[in-house]
């Protein structure tokens, strides 16, 4: 990673910026971002573990939950991003 990050900086192609929407400033898009993340959080918590735990350790034992837990991510996550989408496009 060192030296991606070195020859970036060389070839003149290291950028860093904040991926948006040119409909929202900055400061609108790094709140969305910071609270997606403290929520995020605060469900692994509350939940007592991480999604992808769920997902991965259900799963490979063959268990309903891990596979409930699957549909219910990607599931959540489509129907949440229809009305976050105006942040990327």
């Amino acid at each position: 990673m060192v030296g991606a990050i070195i020859s970036a900086s060389i070839a003149g192609r290291l950028k860093i910026g904040i991926g948006k929407s040119p409909k929202i400033t900055n400061k609108t898009r790094l709140i969305a971002a910071l609270s997606g993340g403290i929520l995020w959080g605060v469900g692994t918590q509350l939940g007592r573990g991480c999604t992808s735990g769920l997902i991965m350790s259900g799963m490979a034992v063959n268990s309903l939950s891990g596979y409930i837990g699957l549909a219910a991510v990607f599931g959540g996550g489509y129907a949440i991003a229809y009305f976050f989408r105006k942040l990327w496009i």
